[in-house]
Protein backbone atom coordinates (compact mmCIF):
# COMPACT_ATOMS: atom_id res chain seq x y z
CA UNK A 1 0.00 0.00 0.00
CA UNK A 2 1.30 3.39 -0.82
CA UNK A 3 2.19 6.01 1.74
CA UNK A 4 -0.80 8.04 0.52
CA UNK A 5 -3.23 5.19 1.25
CA UNK A 6 -1.62 4.59 4.64
CA UNK A 7 -2.05 8.28 5.49
CA UNK A 8 -5.69 8.14 4.38
CA UNK A 9 -6.28 5.15 6.64
CA UNK A 10 -4.59 6.86 9.57
CA UNK A 11 -6.42 10.16 9.05
CA UNK A 12 -9.89 8.79 8.38
CA UNK A 13 -9.65 6.12 11.06
CA UNK A 14 -8.41 8.67 13.58
CA UNK A 15 -11.17 11.13 12.74
CA UNK A 16 -13.85 8.47 13.17
CA UNK A 17 -12.38 7.24 16.46
CA UNK A 18 -12.19 10.79 17.80
CA UNK A 19 -15.71 11.67 16.64
CA UNK A 20 -17.23 8.46 17.98
CA UNK A 21 -15.49 8.80 21.34
CA UNK A 22 -16.57 12.45 21.71
CA UNK A 23 -20.21 11.52 21.00
CA UNK A 24 -20.32 8.49 23.27
CA UNK A 25 -19.33 10.72 26.20
CA UNK A 26 -22.70 12.55 26.15
CA UNK A 27 -25.39 10.79 24.08
CA UNK A 28 -28.11 13.11 25.37
CA UNK A 29 -26.31 16.19 24.08
CA UNK A 30 -25.63 14.41 20.80
CA UNK A 31 -29.35 13.57 20.45
CA UNK A 32 -30.16 17.26 20.96
CA UNK A 33 -27.60 18.23 18.31
CA UNK A 34 -29.17 15.75 15.88
CA UNK A 35 -32.64 17.16 16.63
CA UNK A 36 -31.37 20.66 15.83
CA UNK A 37 -30.90 19.60 12.20
CA UNK A 38 -34.71 19.36 11.92
CA UNK A 39 -34.56 16.27 9.74
CA UNK A 40 -36.83 14.06 11.82
CA UNK A 41 -36.84 14.28 15.59
CA UNK A 42 -37.98 10.68 15.97
CA UNK A 43 -34.61 9.43 14.70
CA UNK A 44 -32.44 11.51 17.05
CA UNK A 45 -32.35 9.18 20.09
CA UNK A 46 -31.73 6.13 17.92
CA UNK A 47 -28.98 7.82 15.94
CA UNK A 48 -27.37 9.17 19.12
CA UNK A 49 -27.09 5.64 20.49
CA UNK A 50 -26.20 3.81 17.25
CA UNK A 51 -23.87 6.21 15.46
CA UNK A 52 -20.97 6.51 17.94
CA UNK A 53 -20.29 2.73 18.16
CA UNK A 54 -20.50 2.48 14.38
CA UNK A 55 -17.98 5.33 14.05
CA UNK A 56 -15.68 3.68 16.61
CA UNK A 57 -15.83 0.27 14.92
CA UNK A 58 -15.39 1.74 11.45
CA UNK A 59 -12.44 3.86 12.59
CA UNK A 60 -10.79 0.85 14.23
CA UNK A 61 -11.25 -1.25 11.08
CA UNK A 62 -9.79 1.50 8.90
CA UNK A 63 -6.70 1.49 11.09
CA UNK A 64 -6.32 -2.23 11.75
CA UNK A 65 -7.86 -4.27 8.92
CA UNK A 66 -5.40 -6.01 6.60
CA UNK A 67 -4.78 -4.22 3.32
CA UNK A 68 -6.47 -6.71 1.01
CA UNK A 69 -9.24 -7.78 3.34
CA UNK A 70 -12.95 -7.41 2.74
CA UNK A 71 -13.03 -5.80 6.21
CA UNK A 72 -11.10 -2.78 4.95
CA UNK A 73 -13.39 -2.45 1.94
CA UNK A 74 -16.47 -2.77 4.17
CA UNK A 75 -15.11 -0.14 6.54
CA UNK A 76 -14.51 2.19 3.59
CA UNK A 77 -18.07 1.67 2.34
CA UNK A 78 -19.57 2.31 5.78
CA UNK A 79 -17.41 5.41 6.26
CA UNK A 80 -18.31 6.70 2.80
CA UNK A 81 -21.99 6.14 3.52
CA UNK A 82 -21.79 7.97 6.84
CA UNK A 83 -19.81 10.87 5.39
CA UNK A 84 -22.27 11.16 2.49
CA UNK A 85 -25.25 11.30 4.87
CA UNK A 86 -23.44 13.86 7.03
CA UNK A 87 -22.68 15.91 3.91
CA UNK A 88 -26.31 15.89 2.82
CA UNK A 89 -27.42 16.90 6.33
CA UNK A 90 -25.03 19.85 6.59
CA UNK A 91 -25.93 21.04 3.09
CA UNK A 92 -29.62 21.12 4.04
CA UNK A 93 -28.81 23.09 7.20
CA UNK A 94 -26.71 25.65 5.33
CA UNK A 95 -29.31 26.05 2.58
CA UNK A 96 -32.12 26.47 5.14
CA UNK A 97 -30.09 29.02 7.09
CA UNK A 98 -30.26 27.13 10.39
CA UNK A 99 -27.59 28.32 12.85
CA UNK A 100 -26.51 25.23 14.83
CA UNK A 101 -23.42 23.40 16.03
CA UNK A 102 -22.57 20.54 13.70
CA UNK A 103 -22.20 17.96 16.48
CA UNK A 104 -19.51 16.26 14.42
CA UNK A 105 -17.09 16.01 17.32
CA UNK A 106 -19.39 16.19 20.32
CA UNK A 107 -20.22 19.34 22.24
CA UNK A 108 -17.14 21.29 21.12
CA UNK A 109 -18.03 21.24 17.44
CA UNK A 110 -18.20 24.44 15.47
CA UNK A 111 -21.17 25.86 13.64
CA UNK A 112 -22.48 24.33 10.43
CA UNK A 113 -21.25 26.45 7.52
CA UNK A 114 -19.90 26.12 4.01
CA UNK A 115 -16.60 25.18 5.67
CA UNK A 116 -18.39 22.17 7.19
CA UNK A 117 -19.70 21.30 3.74
CA UNK A 118 -16.18 21.55 2.29
CA UNK A 119 -14.74 19.41 5.11
CA UNK A 120 -17.36 16.69 4.59
CA UNK A 121 -16.81 16.80 0.83
CA UNK A 122 -13.10 16.27 1.46
CA UNK A 123 -13.88 13.35 3.81
CA UNK A 124 -16.09 11.75 1.15
CA UNK A 125 -13.39 12.20 -1.49
CA UNK A 126 -10.64 10.82 0.76
CA UNK A 127 -12.77 7.81 1.70
CA UNK A 128 -13.60 7.12 -1.96
CA UNK A 129 -9.87 7.26 -2.77
CA UNK A 130 -9.10 4.83 0.06
CA UNK A 131 -11.85 2.50 -1.15
CA UNK A 132 -10.30 2.58 -4.61
CA UNK A 133 -6.92 1.65 -3.12
CA UNK A 134 -8.49 -1.09 -0.99
CA UNK A 135 -10.33 -2.61 -3.96
CA UNK A 136 -7.25 -2.77 -6.11
CA UNK A 137 -5.23 -4.20 -3.24
CA UNK A 138 -2.65 -1.45 -3.19
CA UNK A 139 -0.92 -2.83 -6.28
CA UNK A 140 1.14 -0.33 -8.24
CA UNK A 141 -0.28 -1.50 -11.56
CA UNK A 142 -3.88 -1.62 -12.66
CA UNK A 143 -4.97 -4.38 -15.03
CA UNK A 144 -8.04 -4.43 -17.19
CA UNK A 145 -10.77 -6.92 -16.22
Amino acid sequence: MTLFAALLRLGLGGILLYAGWAKVQDPTDFAIQITNYRLGDVWAPWAAVALPPIELLTGALLLLAPRRSPWLQAACLVALGMFAVFLAAVITVVLRGIDISCGCFGGDSGPVSWITVARNTLLCTATAALLWYARRGGDSSVTAP
